[in-house]
């Protein structure tokens, strides 16, 4: 079960860091790509946050507690 724990983080650690750059491309360009990749990525990392929540999971475990997703939409 670790193993599903530890691809829990690294996935979410990927999609923190593939947002934060897609959020520097879009205030660079300001292309629509950019903008809707960010989008994207909001909505997986929210849905992963729901997700969690709902099953109980500390968001601490996973990287998003104090993460401010929000200031991404």
């Amino acid at each position: 079960m670790e193993t599903y724990k530890f691809f829990l983080q690294d996935l979410v650690a990927l999609l923190k860091e593939d947002l934060e750059q897609a959020k520097q491309k879009k205030r660079i360009s300001n292309d629509d790509f950019d903008k809707g990749l960010s989008m994207g990525i909001y909505t997986c990392l929210d849905l992963i946050k729901q997700q969690a929540q709902a099953f109980d999971i500390p968001l601490s475990e996973i990287g998003l507690k104090d993460y401010p997703l929000e200031k991404f939409l």
